[in-house]
């Protein structure tokens, strides 16, 4: 493993500002009576907050549901997010509160859980979201839950039956943590709907006020919102909702209230003044269940270092061809909706390739840790795609100018053939210290010929700000004095073994371990 240079200087990166903490919104209060409460108690005290929702009327039109959703689920380039569907069917807004050809207003909790009636929850936005109509009809009054039988898919939901034998419909991954959240704020905002549930509701709900679902229903909810946190978009939605209805759903807010309520903690005091927020980690990734462990590096900003939506721009990258058989003369072409595609497919026919698509060089020089983050799809792989697709590294040593190339040995890609972008994060900091380039490597021959998309890539790096990032372990678990190491006075200047004397305080480099010591 290459070193992990220290930088030691007290310059500070001000110039680019975190990804996400600008988000929070939560009002000053807002939350305080949920001090000190767990368990049932606590389930009610949150709906005493939330349940009054100041709904949009029903439909389209002005201050409808619809113009809502031109607010609370539209991308950057103006396509309705739609969280049943895959990412590649999502269709356009027109005006706004005009409603969109072929899609519904779909009830996450359906209408005939409650016995229907014009009521807030069927105009809750936290309830309520655009779904196209054909997997919305499929889906019906289902629950939601793990669907073992699948007896309808678009590529996104699947609609069947559970181990259980329970009529169910299951939500793609990316989805499964926002819409268990869902479920959550529903059973608490509407707590005085205890009575009401009947139909397919009974077979995840109780006619109680706690738990209200039943074991099965939140121990697998928790399980997916653990697995998938609140991330920039979900936050967002939460706080454009928010606007609307003048309440938010606080298991966005708090990724670990629901065990609170429901899961490991609930004979714990909640307190939501010291309790983790969604927006205090990176990206929104929040934490999620029992305790959250402290920064270790407290002082530390991350930060992007690179950023680009490809469906805009190009993002400064490059295309290199090794090798191409195919009538193609680019193998990666930057398409306005899909990202940087690349595929020597043409005609119907496979051809043998090798081309790359590298970024712009980024310099981690400063860096303690660092990130990278795409959003891809990739379809026709067959599984083989690890075969085929790969991520390279080309990093430069600043010191001697060392140049190595190497893979991510943690790249890999969803099984499933589908055109559904997946946001995947691998880790960088073993190139921190040097100056790299990312290469995106596609090959193929006339067996395989998938394509890749890459829609978004941003790389984040974690800066501390004092350049020293000190440990209280024993330097013996640390430092293998028989192996080269660098040894750093406090202010920075590289040491000689002669210009170290006893009790000087240094800092001791070694591959990716950092210590400050002192000398005796």
């Amino acid at each position: 493993m290459r070193k992990k240079l220290l930088r030691l200087s007290l310059a500070f990166l001000v110039s680019v500002m975190p990804a996400l903490p600008m988000l929070a919104q939560i009002p000053e209060g807002y939350y305080s009576s949920l001090k000190g409460k767990k368990g049932a108690e606590l389930k009610t005290a949150i709906w005493k907050i939330i349940k009054n929702a100041k709904v949009l009327e029903y439909g389209s039109g002005d201050q409808s549901t619809w113009w809502g959703f031109y607010v609370t689920d539209v991308t950057d380039d103006g396509y309705c997010i739609d969280r049943y569907s895959p990412r590649n069917s999502w269709q356009k807004y027109g005006r706004r509160g005009s409603s969109i050809s072929g899609m519904n207003i779909e009830h996450s909790f359906a209408q005939s859980w409650w016995g229907k009636g014009d009521c807030n929850l069927k105009k809750d936005l936290f309830n309520i979201m655009p779904c196209e109509q054909r997997i919305n009809s499929s889906k019906g009054n289902r629950g939601m839950g793990v669907v073992t039988k699948v007896t309808n898919t678009n590529g996104a939901t699947k609609v069947g039956s559970g181990a259980n034998g329970l009529s169910l419909w299951e939500p793609a991954d990316e989805w499964k943590g926002d819409f268990a959240r869902g479920y959550m704020y529903i059973v608490t905002a509407y707590e005085d709907y205890a009575n009401k549930w009947t139909s397919e509701g009974k077979n995840s709900l109780y006619n109680n006020t706690y738990p209200t679902l039943k074991e099965w229903a939140y121990k697998l909810y928790i399980q997916w919102a653990k697995a998938d946190k609140p991330d920039a978009l979900e936050i967002k939605r939460n706080n454009d909702v928010a606007k609307i209805q003048k309440n938010r759903n606080p298991y966005v807010d708090f990724p670990n209230l629901m065990e609170y309520v429901w899961g490991d903690s609930t004979n714990t005091a909640f307190n939501p003044e010291t309790t983790v927020k969604s927006s205090s980690y990176v990206n929104g990734e929040g934490g999620g269940g029992g305790s959250i462990d402290p920064d270790p590096n407290p002082d530390a900003t991350e930060v992007n270092v690179y950023q680009a939506t490809f469906t805009s721009n190009d993002g400064g990258c490059k295309e290199n061809i090794v090798s191409n058989s195919s009538p193609n003369p680019q193998i990666w072409k930057c398409d306005p909706q899909y990202g940087w595609k690349g595929t020597a497919y043409n005609n119907g026919s496979k051809y043998e390739a090798e081309a790359t698509l590298s970024l712009p060089e980024v310099d981690l020089t400063d860096y303690d840790d660092a990130k990278l983050t795409i959003s891809q799809a990739v379809n026709f792989a067959d599984s083989k795609a690890l075969d085929y697709l790969s991520i390279l590294v080309r990093s430069v040593e600043p010191e001697d100018g060392a140049v190595d190339i190497s893979p991510l040995s943690d790249f890999k890609v969803k099984e499933s053939n589908y055109w559904i972008f997946y946001d995947f994060t691998f880790d960088l900091s073993h190139y921190c210290g040097t100056k790299s380039t990312i290469f995106f490597r596609y090959t193929s021959d006339d067996n395989m010929c998938c394509t890749w998309e890459i829609k978004k890539a941003t790389i984040t790096g974690t800066k501390n700000s004092t350049g020293i990032k000190e440990t209280t372990t024993e330097p013996k678990d640390f430092i293998d004095f028989s192996k080269p190491y660098d040894v750093y006075s406090i202010d920075g200047r590289k040491l000689t073994p002669s210009q170290t004397n006893a009790n000087s305080i240094v800092i001791i480099r070694q591959n990716s371990k950092v210590i400050k010591m002192r000398i005796r």
